[in-house]
């Protein structure tokens, strides 16, 4: 476990600023002197520690003679660094899943294949997870077992503020029993069609990123035994699909 001493470290810090701050906390408000006795740090630095850890947002100046120094309730300070990194680190990933995407199509190939009904609904709920703007989804089938964390991933895209639009068949049949997609569907807050779609799934990210399911039928009957996922990031098949989805919506 590491020390907080580190942690100040880790956050910014140098080692006499972690010593300085460690030592306002326990006293409150001292004088540079009473600092420098207590957290060992030499009177001939202490001043422009002081005058870095106020910069820093740690520490308030008090204009006393002479010159009092206050700490800042940690609890104002430790939020104001967490607010700040948070948006720190939200910056970075959208700026580097940018570039990341952008290069995709050229350094991966086109198509992704997953043979398995787990790690085809792994990839599908990684997908939505990444949606920024735009998820265009056809729903000809549901897995029973998936409705509840489908439709928990649909509200956080929603609450986000993600347009979704969603074409669906109104039941499938799935392993012998009915499930009736209308009324799964039903209480969700987005753009739902209900129309005649084939047993199959598409899923259209942000016009980047695609991935069409299919699943064995027995009779009119799916499967979850046989499921297939293909994932496609190729620019021109991603804009056919968008296209053939925009016609099908607007069309009902």
């Amino acid at each position: 476990m590491k020390s907080t001493k580190d942690i100040l470290k880790q956050l910014g810090l140098t080692d006499y600023e972690s010593k300085v701050y460690i030592a306002l906390v326990s006293l409150i408000t001292a004088k540079a002197g009473e600092l420098s006795q207590k957290s060992k740090v030499p009177r001939s630095k202490i001043y422009s520690v002081l005058e870095s850890l106020e910069k820093k947002g740690y520490v308030k100046i008090k204009k006393t003679h002479p010159i009092e120094y206050e700490v800042i309730a940690p609890k104002k300070t430790f939020d104001n660094i967490k607010t700040q990194f948070i948006n720190n680190i939200n910056d970075v990933q959208e700026t580097f899943n940018s570039i990341y995407e952008s290069n995709l199509p050229r350094i991966n190939t086109s198509v992704e294949v997953y043979d398995t009904k787990d790690r085809v609904v792994l990839k599908q709920y990684e997908i939505m997870a990444r949606t920024k703007k735009i998820l265009l989804m056809r729903i000809g089938f549901i897995f029973p077992s998936e409705i509840e964390k489908f439709k928990n991933h649909i509200l956080f895209l929603h609450e986000e503020g993600v347009s979704i639009k969603i074409l669906a068949a109104k039941s499938c049949v799935v392993n012998n029993e009915v499930v009736s997609i209308e009324e799964v569907l039903d209480d969700l807050p987005v753009d739902i069609k209900y129309i005649n779609i084939p047993t199959a799934q598409l899923i259209i990210r942000d016009y980047n990123e695609m991935m069409l399911v299919f699943t064995e039928n027995v009779g009119k009957s799916v499967s979850e035994k046989k499921t297939v996922g293909l994932l496609n990031t190729y620019s021109t098949i991603i804009s056919n699909y968008v296209l053939a989805f925009n016609k099908q919506w607007y069309m009902n």
